[in-house]
């Protein structure tokens, strides 16, 4: 059973997660080895649930590539910082046990991401 963000966040006390920013090259590699795609992706997200010291939690990792964001900022007319936050939250929110496998988990998932990314303050490219 998924527990809902707000009740493993109840259970976890304080989140940690893992962030790596890699290139096309490294994210394809990770792709390959976990998900069976030969191809790069923007994001990944790797499970852990390992219980750290005094209440800390780590959540898990992300890894993201720098590339695919900057095409995607290209992509979608938005900055590379507005993506990279998108692409961050995107995720977290599958450590938390959002799906996007489905139009409705996409229409979830992309609500929950505007949530979060609507939170943030605003940055625009210089």
């Amino acid at each position: 059973m998924n527990l809902s963000a707000n009740q493993k966040k109840q259970q976890m006390g304080k989140i940690h997660v893992g962030l790596a920013i890699v290139d096309n090259k490294t994210i394809k590699l990770f792709h390959k080895k976990y998900l069976q795609q030969n191809t790069p992706t923007d994001v990944l997200s790797f499970e852990s649930q390992k219980q750290l010291p005094e209440g800390h939690y780590l959540l898990g990792d992300v890894m993201v590539s720098a590339e695919r964001v900057k095409e995607q900022a290209r992509q979608y007319h938005t900055t590379e910082a507005e993506e990279l936050a998108r692409v961050i939250s995107h995720g977290i929110l599958h450590l938390l046990g959002y799906d996007d496998q489905t139009p409705s988990e996409q229409k979830k998932m992309r609500q929950a991401e505007d949530k979060i990314l609507n939170r943030l303050p605003k940055y625009t490219k210089k």
